[in-house]
């Protein structure tokens, strides 16, 4: 739908892929436990996230060689249900920064300039130029 009304009104769409490397493993404990209460996410849900957090480890396999295990400091488990949502909630600011800087793209009043799925996220712009993609990124990253 957004790509067919650029291309009807004859306008450029400009698109930008952002690659967090180790996305997943970089969420912080803590970051990610003050998203969920400012979002009023269930106390009771809080503290479970707290608890499977705290108790989490990790070991290294080399081959057929495992390390010992020793306590995880960050991130989200790949491969869980969960991690994709708590990922994007975790991230949640970022857009709503965006989305008030006014920069990407706009549909019927619908803000469309920052898609996210999962740690896959596009940035969607109706101009072109360097200084777009740097605006943008530049909101994300600002305080």
């Amino acid at each position: 739908m957004l790509v067919k009304h650029y291309c009807s009104t004859g306008s450029t769409l400009t698109l930008c892929a952002l690659h967090i490397s180790k996305a997943f493993d970089r969420v912080s404990f803590y970051g990610l436990l003050n998203a969920l209460m400012t979002r009023q996410f269930p106390n009771i849900f809080v503290s479970m996230m707290f608890d499977w957090l705290q108790k989490s480890v990790r070991l290294v396999r080399e081959a057929s060689c495992f390390s010992s295990v020793f306590p995880n400091t960050a991130g989200v488990r790949q491969g869980d249900l969960l991690s994709p949502a708590l990922f994007t909630v975790y991230i949640d600011d970022l857009i709503v920064r965006l989305k008030a800087s006014k920069f990407g793209c706009h549909l019927n009043s619908a803000y469309y300039g920052c898609l996210v799925h999962a740690d896959d996220i596009l940035l969607l712009r109706d101009s072109v130029g360097p200084e777009v993609t740097s605006s943008m990124t530049s909101s994300m990253t600002s305080p």
